[in-house]
């Protein structure tokens, strides 16, 4: 499904970050720190994890299923709440211009209230992205087993899907890392991605990025990928950004192809311009001449390490490694 046309308004675009079920709470809640122009929504069956969200506009998922108690670990009892809370779901999301999604996978409300909440603002013909994990190999086949239906539904439905997989924490980090940390890692990039995807949006820049742009590269459906690097002394431009988009926690094929790609790069006045030419030197591997590509440069007064950022949206997987194309034409 193809959304139609939305209506811009003028000054910032009215963005709206919902986290749903325990995960989705926490991670939206660490967001609320940093005092965002955006409305942060929390959404779950229990009262008490609502409850340690403080002041941030709520819903309880079902309070008549579910009694504030919650719904253990089941899909459907997290569907249910949310299929009988959908008129306040709907009160709440009414008038965003981009909706974003937060959920850990492979529970019960983050798993099931996701669905709900994705067919309502699509119902409502509200863009939504979700950004969502996938829970470890040890918590068992039927969590795994859940996570993965979710994600195939989400990738269908809502314009795209960023997707941790807390698995890969074992393979890219230390051996003698404690659970707690590790599960704080995935939602901090989860967190990290989010700002930077807002602060993209809202910086006003030499080269700018506009609302409309990052709707544009939003108007398909499957996984998206998304990552942000610094240049900490490094000369090579191409391999840092590489390292944004194939970040160890992203779920990538080994090799792909992408209907969007977003470059932005920050960095202090002195910035080189042939610098800017081996960062979209990269996009060659993961385009084609149908590929659309956004370009945005924001200028920082006085020396500034460069930090880029990639966004790359309707991530397919090829057969073999993509042919090298010509570097498509960039807007602006």
């Amino acid at each position: 499904m193809f959304l139609p046309e939305p209506k811009i308004s003028s000054g910032l675009p009215r963005i709206k970050i919902v986290g749903i079920g325990g995960a989705g709470v926490h991670i939206v809640s660490e967001i609320s720190k940093r005092e965002l122009p955006v409305s942060l929504i929390v959404m779950d069956s229990s009262s008490a994890t609502l409850d340690e969200a403080g002041q941030l506009q709520s819903v309880r998922l079902g309070p008549k299923t579910s009694r504030g108690l919650g719904c253990g670990a089941s899909i459907e009892a997290g569907a249910q709440a949310a299929h009988a809370s959908r008129s306040e779901i709907a009160a709440v999301v009414e008038g965003a211009e981009l909706l974003l999604l937060v959920a850990g996978l492979g529970g019960g409300v983050g798993s099931g209230g996701i669905s709900v909440v994705a067919e309502v603002a699509m119902q409502m013909n509200i863009p939504t992205i979700c950004f969502v994990t996938k829970p470890f190999r040890f918590e068992g086949l039927k969590r795994t087993t859940i996570a993965n239906a979710v994600l195939a539904d989400l990738e269908r439905e809502t314009q795209g899907v960023l997707c941790i997989e807390h698995d890969k924490l074992q393979a890219n980090f230390p051996k003698n890392i404690s659970l707690v940390d590790a599960m704080r890692v995935g939602s901090q990039h989860l967190q990290q991605v989010i700002e930077q995807l807002l602060h993209v949006v809202q910086v006003n820049s030499l080269i700018n990025i506009d609302f409309a742009d990052i709707l544009s590269l939003f108007r398909t459906h499957g996984k998206f990928a998304m990552g942000v690097v610094d240049s900490a002394g490094s000369t090579d431009i191409k391999a840092l950004v590489r390292q944004a988009i194939h970040h160890p926690l992203t779920t990538l094929a080994t090799h792909y192809s992408a209907t969007g790609i977003l470059v932005f790069a920050e960095a202090g006045e002195d910035f080189d311009l042939d610098n800017l030419s081996l960062a979209t030197e990269f996009i060659d591997e993961i385009s084609s001449e149908d590929t659309q590509v956004i370009l945005g440069v924001h200028s920082i007064a006085g020396s500034h390490p460069l930090r880029i950022t990639v966004l790359a949206t309707g991530i397919k997987p090829v057969a073999s490694s993509p042919a090298t194309h010509s570097l498509p034409t960039l807007r602006r």
